[in-house]
């Protein structure tokens, strides 16, 4: 029982990940697994909107759900931290520009806006460290 859980589990996020190349799995309603999507894609972009707020209004509303769903599908990132998530949306982006037809000069404003949130919490690193010195 378990075991089948668990495949229904990994092939439902098969699905949620590419619903046009791995099928829904038998019991599920498409409107569920859309509405899981939905909040999949919104999740993301909530992790990378602080980081992304340039990249996110130039591309406007639905391109960059588009980029965020392409970003679920394709990009690799074995951990829930956002930071990691940002940098891998980041290379993301970068690697895969022309590929989901983004301007060319886009995967340089995504990453000067990483670099510099990385630059601004290693700063915060840094006092934080002196301050406790």
């Amino acid at each position: 029982m378990l075991n089948n859980f668990r495949q229904t589990q990994f092939a439902l996020a098969r699905h949620l990940r590419d619903p046009l190349n791995a099928p829904l799995p038998a019991g599920v309603k498409a409107a569920d697994a859309n509405a899981c999507s939905q909040v999949m894609v919104d999740f993301v972009s909530n992790i990378l909107a602080p980081v992304f707020p340039v990249t996110r209004a130039a591309l406007g509303e639905a391109l960059w759900c588009q980029t965020v769903h392409l970003f679920l599908k394709d990009a690799a990132c074995h951990t829930p931290w956002n930071s990691a998530v940002q940098r891998a949306f980041m290379t993301h982006v970068s690697a895969n520009a022309e590929r989901q037809q983004l301007p060319a000069w886009l995967k340089d404003v995504a990453h000067f806006e990483w670099l510099q949130t990385t630059g601004y919490l290693a700063a915060l690193d840094e006092t934080a460290a002196s301050g406790a010195a």
